[in-house]
């Protein structure tokens, strides 16, 4: 009979895959367990194993997933005493996901746990994280454990003897070395041990720690040789060492939207032949075959797409709007009939991997009518499609984590996401592509800030 779990929930996630390991006399099920709260899409999981018991029928017992695993079946190859695990810590923010009720508390970096993580509330760089380990004693170890191994962080460890005068025990703001975990050295004595994420390789990504450990007694492991070898190798295999540039996007960046287009000061009745962008980006969207007319719908002027029309931009997709970034979109919009997809603004190009899209919408499909990204990202309006020959405010929120739309100023729908936006694609307006998913409706203004607004900001239509 297959091995079989008390309570599935405990895995975060179905299925864990699991498998069956014989030590000794002993029978063991070796499974994945997600990240909790689970990573949309499953995308992060640990290796786990837990005691499998037959009872006296020769029949599998149900197998109770534990946090605390089975312990080391063979010689450990960390001996020294982890001095931060359990310690004071603070953090300067944690993000609170309301959505899944679930806190990524600053305690969680230091509990020696992978499926638990340290997040801080927004995805720009900056962020601090700072343990107390109880008295002054020697620190020449540190071991950081980042929420993804197989891109670089850049990042500033300190230490301190009283919580106030700070010295650098490791600079790694120009890192481009990836790995898990990352190990820094140096010997001094302290009792406060702070770290400063100040970059990361993909856009929108957090500077987040399943696990910081400090160590008193300096030692390279074999493993540790081995993942530096295997590093170096790639490599040099790949030509390459990361990007030059990395992400580093702040809270002190400005905060104007990146686009800004408005039907406002186009002349009525004309063609939209070049729509200027006023956001930070500048430039401007022009028509690729037919262009848009100026009309005025129910008391506003707006500009009118025909089912046939499409604006490019003069740029393309931003870095602030690439990878897992965060972003609001906001459009005032009317739309006579509404079909499966009319997308508003698309950039990051069609096509996969899951997530790599990003195109808002005014359509009535329940899977990507309002949303989509490719895959399991597309979101639609939860059976609240905006109605047909009205005005409406339609905003699309993401913080890194959490996905939300809002029509009118009311949530309509909201899901967990991670993801991937392609770079450098073009931007268009009226289109996910041309030829494909046009818009047939009316558009009186259309924003994008490279931040998630709150929707007390939004306006009514």
């Amino acid at each position: 009979m297959p091995p079989a779990f008390n309570d599935s929930s405990a895995c975060q996630g179905i299925p864990p895959l699991p498998a069956l390991l014989e030590h000794g006399n002993k029978y063991f099920m070796v499974y994945h367990r997600h990240d909790i709260p689970r990573t949309p899409n499953g995308l992060l999981r640990q290796v786990c194993a837990d005691l499998m018991e037959i009872d006296a029928d020769g029949n599998i017992k149900k197998v109770i997933p534990t946090h605390e695993g089975i312990g080391a079946l063979a010689t450990k190859t960390e001996t020294s005493t982890n001095l931060a695990f359990t310690r004071p810590v603070k953090a300067d923010s944690f993000y609170r996901d309301t959505l899944r009720n679930h806190e990524y508390k600053p305690e969680y970096a230091v509990d020696d746990n992978n499926a638990t993580l340290w997040r801080p509330a927004d995805n720009k760089m900056g962020h601090t994280l700072s343990i107390d380990l109880g008295s002054v004693q020697p620190v020449r170890r540190i071991a950081t454990q980042f929420e993804y191994a197989t891109w670089y962080y850049q990042y500033l460890l300190e230490t301190s003897t009283d919580g106030e005068n700070w010295a650098v025990f490791s600079d790694r703001r120009e890192n481009t070395r990836w790995g898990s975990p990352m190990i820094d050295r140096n010997d001094v004595n302290a009792r406060y041990v702070r770290l400063t994420i100040t970059g990361v390789q993909k856009p929108g990504i957090f500077g987040a720690v399943w696990n910081i450990k400090v160590y008193s007694e300096d030692r390279v492991g074999d493993y540790e040789q081995l993942a530096d070898e295997g590093f170096n190798n790639f490599v040099s295999s790949q030509a390459i060492a990361g990007p030059a540039q990395a992400y580093r996007r702040t809270s002190a960046d400005s905060t104007e939207p990146l686009i800004s287009v408005t039907a406002d000061d186009l002349a009525l009745n004309s063609a939209t032949l070049r729509l200027m962008n006023s956001g930070s980006l500048g430039g401007y969207f022009a028509p690729m075959k037919t262009s848009p007319a100026v009309k005025t719908i129910d008391g506003r002027k707006a500009i009118y797409f025909s089912g046939e029309d499409v604006l490019e931009a003069s740029f393309v997709a931003p870095p602030e709007l690439t990878g897992n970034s965060s972003y609001t979109v906001e459009a005032m919009v009317f739309n006579p009939e509404i079909a499966e997809a009319e997308v508003l603004i698309s950039w990051g190009g069609r096509g996969g991997p899951d997530g790599m899209t990003a195109q808002v919408s005014y359509g009535s499909h329940p899977s990507w009518g309002a949303v989509g990204h490719w895959g399991f990202a597309d979101m639609g309006f939860a059976g609240k499609t905006p109605k047909a020959g009205q005005w409406h405010h339609i905003a699309v929120v993401f913080d890194g984590v959490v996905e939300r739309v809002y029509v009118d100023g009311v949530l309509c729908n909201q899901a967990a996401k991670m993801l991937l936006m392609h770079a450098g694609r073009p931007v268009y307006l009226g289109a996910s592509e041309p030829g494909t998913e046009h818009y047939s409706g009316y558009l009186a203004w259309l924003k994008v800030w490279p931040y998630p607004r709150p929707p007390e900001s939004f306006v009514a239509p």
